[in-house]
C-alpha cells in the first residue's frame, strides 16, 4: 500500500492521458485477442520451462533421483548465481540484435535443451548444477527482455490491463500446471509426454517470434495495435 500511494506513474501514460497528447487508439476485439495471443505464446514455454528446470528442480533430484538436499540446493545457488552474471548480458544482446532473434533463440533453446535437461541429472549434485546452468542459460535469453516485450506488445492505454492480466493467466496456466504435469506424468511412466509438451512450447515460442513485431529501440508512445501497418509494426 505505501509503494501503490507513492509511486508515480510514468511519462509515457502522463502524456497519453493529458490534453494535446497522442490520440488514444482503438482497440478492437479482434486486436484485443490477438494481442493476448502474442503474450500467452511468449510466456507458455517460459512459465513451463522456469517452474520445471530452476523452481522445482531441486526437489525433482532429491525426490526422485535420490540427491543430497544439501548438495542439491547448493548447486541450484550457483547456478541461479551465474544467471545473475549473464541476464545483463542477454539484455545487450537483444538491444544490439532486436528482440525477435533472442524469442527465436529461447524458443530454440526449449527444444534442444529439454531432453538433455532431464537426463543429465542423476544423485550427483555437479549434474543438477549442469542441467540448472543449461536451462538458465536458455531461459535468461527470454527473461533479460521479458518485462519489456511484453510492455512493447500493448498500446499505453491498455497495457497494464493487458499485461498484467494476460501474463499472470499464462503463468497460472502454463507455469502453475507444469510441476503437476512433470510429477503425475513421470509417476505412471509417461514422463517422455512431458519432455514433448515442453518442447511443443518451445515451438509456440519460436512461432511467436515471427508473429510479434520488432520492437527494439520503439518509443513506447509508438507502440500500435498489431496489423495497424504503423510505427512499430
Amino acid at each position: 500500500m505505501i509503494l501503490r500511494r507513492s509511486a508515480s506513474e510514468s511519462a509515457v501514460f502522463e502524456e497519453s492521458t493529458s490534453e494535446g497528447g497522442p490520440a488514444k487508439i482503438e482497440i478492437t476485439g479482434r486486436q484485443a485477442a490477438r494481442i493476448a495471443l502474442n503474450i500467452v505464446m511468449l510466456g507458455a514455454a517460459s512459465n513451463a520451462a522456469y517452474y520445471t528446470w530452476v523452481t522445482f528442480a531441486p526437489s525433482t533430484a532429491i525426490a526422485v533421483r535420490g540427491m543430497d538436499p544439501s548438495g542439491a540446493y547448493f548447486a541450484s545457488l550457483l547456478a541461479q548465481f551465474a544467471c545473475i552474471l549473464w541476464l545483463p548480458v542477454c539484455g545487450m544482446l537483444s538491444d544490439k540484435y532486436g528482440r525477435k532473434p533472442m524469442v527465436m533463440a529461447w524458443g530454440l533453446a526449449v527444444i534442444l535443451f529439454t531432453i538433455p535437461i532431464d537426463r543429465i541429472v542423476t544423485d550427483q549434485p555437479w549434474t543438477l548444477f549442469v542441467a540448472q546452468l543449461m536451462g538458465l542459460g536458455g531461459w535468461a535469453l527470454l527473461a533479460a527482455i521479458f518485462p519489456a516485450l511484453l510492455a512493447e506488445q500493448v498500446p499505453t492505454q491498455a497495457r497494464a490491463r493487458g499485461v498484467g492480466f494476460v501474463s499472470s493467466l499464462s503463468v497460472a496456466i502454463f507455469g502453475g500446471t507444469a510441476p503437476y504435469l512433470n510429477t503425475w506424468l513421470n509417476t505412471i511412466g509417461m514422463g517422455h509426454i512431458y519432455l514433448g509438451y515442453v518442447m511443443f512450447l518451445g515451438l509456440v515460442a519460436c512461432i511467436a517470434s515471427m508473429m510479434i513485431r520488432e520492437t527494439s529501440g520503439v518509443d513506447l508512445n509508438d507502440i500500435t495495435v498489431p496489423s495497424s501497418g504503423k510505427s512499430g509494426t
